[in-house]
């Protein structure tokens, strides 16, 4: 089947009063929809290892990453007609999160084609291959001096998906 999806991923900033922090990617979140009109979500999220030094408020805002996107998600989906374009959703969580957790980047929309039993483990390995890519390409980009002080993500990746309408999908969710 034919899948669409757009992208978009959130970023955490350790210490909004330095201006020159750096964000770290911290997920991953992707909304699609088949060609049969199965519109779904898929997440992939860093949660913070034990060696990762953070202030316990860095720490459950970033526990709380993957309980916060499936929240957003599904309040923006109910508020929207069932046709609305799911780059609204993107929009919207591009809007409130704008302090520590922010969306750092959205890419445009993608399609593929993927086999109908297994579209959720091919969009959880697309959204933990562009977390990756995120992080390499972060790390890429700074000076080697500065790759030393950047904190490390030792810790673990959730990856979930579910339906946008499960009252019209009929698809189970989690992965």
């Amino acid at each position: 089947m034919k899948v669409t999806y757009h992208e978009a991923i959130i970023s955490f900033c350790f210490d909004l009063t330095d201006p020159k922090a750096r964000s770290i990617p911290v997920a991953c979140l992707l909304v699609g929809e088949s060609v049969e009109g199965t519109r779904f979500a898929a997440s992939a999220v860093v949660l913070p290892g034990s060696s990762l030094d953070l202030d316990p408020l860095s720490r459950e805002i970033l526990a709380d990453v993957p309980q916060l996107l499936k929240q957003h998600v599904g309040a923006v989906i109910s508020d929207l007609p069932a046709d609305a374009p799911l780059e609204q959703i993107l929009r919207s969580l591009h809007h409130i999160l704008r302090n520590s957790l922010h969306v750092a980047a959205t890419r445009p929309a993608c399609e593929i084609e993927v086999a109908a039993d297994a579209w959720q483990p091919r969009m959880v390995g697309i959204a933990v291959q562009s977390l990756r890519d995120a992080l390499g390409q972060l790390t890429r980009q700074l000076p080697a001096s500065a790759e030393r002080e950047l904190p490390q993500h030792a810790g673990t990746e959730l990856t979930s998906t579910w339906p946008l309408r499960p009252e019209s999908s009929g698809h189970a969710a989690q992965a």
